[in-house]
């Protein structure tokens, strides 16, 4: 189920512009709401990757189950490990 090395290579500069059909997956499952606030100004809505981008697979990196849609400071914390979030959705909040 490997995605084409080109395909996967547009796909995530697309995810990572905050465009592409990942963005758009995330938008769909998460009915165009932060997963946290329920922000839905869709314009501010960053696609985060749960797992990072060099620990996932080809597949991974397009499943929008390994995403969370966040507003874009939220998105930062995370990025940043910052913030997480534990297995029943709770925010954890770095020290």
């Amino acid at each position: 189920d490997e995605v084409p090395r080109e395909t996967t290579k547009r796909a995530l500069i697309d995810a990572r512009l905050g465009q592409g059909k990942f963005r758009d997956d995330l938008i769909q499952l998460w009915g165009d709401d932060c997963a946290v606030t329920g922000c839905s100004v869709v314009e501010i809505l960053r696609a985060s990757h749960v797992k990072p981008l060099r620990q996932s697979t080809n597949k991974e990196r397009l499943d929008p189950q390994n995403g969370l849609l966040l507003v874009a400071q939220l998105d930062a914390l995370f990025d940043a490990g910052l913030i997480s979030f534990d297995d029943s959705g709770s925010m954890l909040v770095s020290k």
